[in-house]
């Protein structure tokens, strides 16, 4: 986005003329503005062996999701929802993770049935579903315990935070799978 005369642009066109062509209100995304910091992103952990997910709860736009998916991100899913929408915009299950709080088991049955791994928020989820989840991998959402300042309300990585398991009760979910998943 430019502001120039004025005016402000998009690449070569201006946002009263995009209006008058397309109405209002009107949403307009500059692709090369994220081919360009999901570029940066990549760059700053290339030493590194990380995978980059997307979240799709930022914005679910199909289209958005399509530069995603061509640049190689994967997609952070909170909703059977948004894996569909990942699905349809070309990711492979392999590169979805759903990842939600309040995950119903029909949730969580539409992501396995679509091979999209589970991860999981908090120990009665696993437990109430460890039948769906026999003889399948998922991932753990692990709370760090780390503050890192902020306002209180959105804080999500301490003990006392409402996200993921906490280090302590790594055991059980060690000895659960044992006994449940294997």
């Amino acid at each position: 986005m430019n502001v120039k005369n004025n005016g402000v642009y998009f690449g070569t066109h201006s946002a009263g003329d995009l209006v008058k062509q397309f109405g209002s209100p009107l949403y307009v995304y500059e692709h090369e503005t994220f081919v360009r910091q999901y570029d940066r992103l990549k760059r700053a952990f290339e030493s590194s062996n990380t995978s980059i997910y997307y979240a799709c709860k930022a914005n679910a736009n199909i289209e958005l999701l399509k530069i995603f998916n061509k640049l190689g991100a994967g997609i952070d899913a909170v909703s059977p929802g948004e894996v569909y929408l990942a699905l349809r915009a070309g990711f492979k299950p392999e590169q979805i993770i759903l990842t939600g709080t309040n995950l119903t088991r029909n949730d969580i049955a539409y992501a396995l049935e679509n091979n999209v791994l589970v991860n999981i928020d908090n120990i009665p989820m696993l437990e109430a579903n460890e039948d769906l989840f026999k003889g399948r991998d998922v991932a753990i959402r692990l709370n760090p315990d780390i503050h890192t300042g902020g306002h209180e309300y959105l804080a999500t990585g301490h003990r006392e935070a409402k996200f993921g398991v906490q280090y302590k009760d790594l055991p059980y979910l060690m000895e659960l799978n044992k006994s449940s998943f294997a």
